[in-house]
């Protein structure tokens, strides 16, 4: 054995080496909380966001600790969507979709994305003129990944095209119960009316949180 415990069935190791099971899975919850950063990285958050958590979020509004609330009841069983909106930008939609990314990478969730819809969009229209990547991988890419956040829906140009990639993700990850995290600076209504009913309906089919809160970032730039 490599571990001093004695809870839990012995699992075998790599070497011919044991570890009680209690004492493997603290090992590998250390393992984890010392990588989160490297996770959130590869999942594709951004240096700015890299240490967002629930614990260092400041809630200035009753709308956001109702948000904190439900958000941070979202665990590995979850299966739906959460649609988290605010016509302000600076609200801390980012902040909280990330902490909730952090909290599950934490509970064991590794394979999971991050992308901003002006860069998801990027990303597809680059395949274009790829010899290694096709429009389709990438769409499947982002139906299938066990947990996405998609940030700032309605950042990107409006277009049939954008329309269509949005049905097809969306639709799929809610067919397929995938969980998803989106953000938006557009309501449900507004979603209808530029992105057609049928997107704006699977998105209220999960948890629609409505931010009403000032812009952080304006609150409190240096004067």
């Amino acid at each position: 054995m490599f571990c001093g415990g004695t809870e839990g069935h012995l699992v075998a190791r790599p070497f011919n080496k044991f570890a009680h099971e209690t004492c493997l899975n603290e090992h590998v919850t250390k393992q984890i909380k010392a990588n989160v950063k490297s996770y959130l990285k590869a999942a594709g958050v951004r240096e700015r966001y890299i240490d967002c958590s629930f614990d260092n979020f400041k809630a200035t509004c009753e709308t956001l600790k109702g948000a904190i609330k439900a958000l941070s009841e979202i665990d590995q069983q979850f299966l739906g969507s959460v649609f988290l909106t605010s016509k302000t930008s600076g609200t801390g939609k980012t902040h909280l979709a990330i902490a909730v990314l952090r909290k599950l990478i934490l509970s064991g969730i590794r394979d999971s994305v991050f992308v901003s819809s002006p860069s998801l969009f990027l990303e597809i229209k680059n395949s274009f003129d790829s010899a290694t990547a096709h429009e389709s991988e990438i769409i499947e890419k982002y139906c299938s990944v066990p947990f996405l956040v998609v940030d700032d829906i309605g950042v990107e140009r409006v277009s049939d095209w954008a329309k269509q990639i949005w049905y097809i993700i969306i639709d799929r990850r809610y067919s397929d119960m995938k969980p998803t995290i989106y953000t938006s600076n557009l309501s449900l209504g507004e979603i209808a009316e530029f992105y057609g009913d049928r997107i704006a309906s699977r998105l209220s089919a999960g948890i629609v949180l409505t931010i009403d809160a000032k812009d952080y970032r304006l609150a409190n730039r240096v004067k």
